[in-house]
């Protein structure tokens, strides 16, 4: 039999998400606290710091990095951020999470934190991440395609 949600039950529901495990990392000189389940609304916290970084870039017209380099740095970085307790900086600034993802990739902490987070739900960003990347490039397939559009109608006007 079913029952009615109140509010009791779901702030129950949402502290079951709130699952840690400490892990020792580098040869046990350090720990790391890793968040079992990935939520919904951490991940979108994820996107939300990736679109800050892409403004920021924009900005500083950094044009030659593409969403797909953006997204496999900055996104790690941003994912560590959000489900461990490493000290990654809030600011989404690219050049700061450029060096911190630098600085735990060339310490080898990316790598072993990276190894630790439960992998259902690193899969459930993975297709997160995917179907973003895709409609990115459906968004960038259909502006191309209408700027070309557009410039073809305006050499013609012009001729």
């Amino acid at each position: 039999m079913t029952k009615k949600l109140t509010v009791s039950e779901l702030n129950k529901l949402s502290k079951e998400l709130e699952q840690t495990q400490t892990y020792p990392i580098l040869d046990g000189q350090f720990e790391v606290t890793v968040k079992q389940n990935f939520k919904e609304s951490s991940i979108n916290n994820i996107f939300t710091g990736l679109i800050e970084v892409v403004q920021g870039i924009e900005k500083a017209q950094l044009t030659e990095l593409t969403f797909s380099q953006i997204a496999s740095q900055i996104g790690s970085t941003l994912m560590l951020r959000e489900f461990t307790d490493l000290p990654i900086p809030n600011k989404n600034d690219f050049q700061t999470l450029i060096k911190v993802y630098e600085n735990l990739l060339n310490t080898n902490i990316f790598v072993e934190v990276a190894n630790k987070l439960p992998e259902v739900e690193v899969k459930k960003l993975e297709k997160r991440f995917k179907e973003i990347a895709d409609n990115f490039a459906e968004i960038e397939r259909k502006a191309n395609e209408e700027m070309n559009n557009s410039e073809a109608n305006s050499n013609a006007n012009s001729e």
